[in-house]
């Protein structure tokens, strides 16, 4: 069986049309991936039920935990000093009861530190 003989022609328009397809494929990968760069990132998506909406307010946030047990530390560190110290009192022992004060006092940095605004 001999080898047929294709026309140049053909050859020429086969070579021409897969360099076009490779051509509009490349294309396509930097549309897309121009495209995908410019996206800004999407807010993450959370249950409108699960969500608080409230207006902004100045003051103080206060957290409060009930629960039963013992409060123990996970982890205890040691802070060495380098210079010497003296004991004044010692509140509490280890190992003692702590309640909960009746009328709980917050004490404010106004409070503990008050500015003479006479003098401005």
């Amino acid at each position: 069986m001999p080898d047929i003989v294709r026309d140049p022609a053909i050859l020429k328009r086969k070579k021409l049309r897969h360099a076009l397809y490779a051509a509009v494929g490349v294309l396509i990968v930097v549309a897309v991936s121009i495209a995908l760069a410019r996206m800004e990132p999407a807010a993450p998506t959370v249950d409108k039920a699960t969500v608080l909406m409230d207006t902004v307010k100045r003051g103080s946030i206060i957290r409060q935990h009930r629960g039963l047990g013992t409060l123990v530390p996970e982890d205890t560190r040691w802070l060495p000093s380098r210079t010497n110290g003296r004991v004044e009192r010692i509140l509490l022992r280890p190992g003692a009861q702590v309640g909960r004060h009746p009328r709980p006092r917050v004490i404010s940095a106004q409070d503990r530190f008050p500015v003479n605004r006479s003098k401005v």
